[in-house]
């Protein structure tokens, strides 16, 4: 295999953190709500809502906190090598993942930078395959920094490989 190996920016951890936190602020004010809702709704003094809120209230920035991790290991475990035929990838923690893309195979390649991957200079590149509208028809490599060189050296090997 090449040597050309490529890793997540390490400062990609604090873009999944940001995304990971909205997503559980967005879950925290829906069950807010819903608590607030149903709380009116069947009395005030109904003590199961109130014992579900104050459980939501405590296990919610509980397991924010386990979140933080996993995203710091799974960001750790994402790596992508160039090999002369292809491209191998490499992700997980507990069910790793080895996925190969051969170049020949490549129908393109699509850069996408999102308003928090932007504030840390970064970029997911999307690699698209001949596999169609098929679940694996589109690979992304997420957390990239100044990602043309990469793109530049896929695709010339694409043309090596047509």
């Amino acid at each position: 295999m090449g040597n050309d190996i490529q890793e997540i920016d390490p400062e990609y951890v604090k873009v999944f953190r940001v995304w990971t936190a909205l997503v559980f602020l967005f879950v925290f004010i829906i069950f807010s709500l819903l608590f607030f809702y149903f709380t009116f709704l069947f009395g005030s003094g109904t003590v199961f809502y109130i014992a579900l809120g104050v459980l939501g209230a405590i296990l919610l920035p509980l397991s924010l906190l386990y979140a933080f991790p996993i995203a710091q290991k799974y960001i750790e475990s994402f790596s992508v090598q160039l090999d002369e035929d292809g491209i191998y990838i490499n992700s997980g923690i507990l069910n790793k993942s080895r996925k190969f893309i051969p170049y020949n195979k490549i129908q393109g390649l699509q850069l996408t930078s999102g308003f928090i991957e932007r504030h840390w200079g970064l970029s997911t590149m999307r690699i698209e395959t001949a596999a169609g509208i098929l679940p694996n028809a589109v690979t992304p490599i997420p957390g990239l920094r100044n990602p043309e060189k990469l793109i530049e050296e896929i695709r010339m090997r694409m043309e090596n490989h047509s």
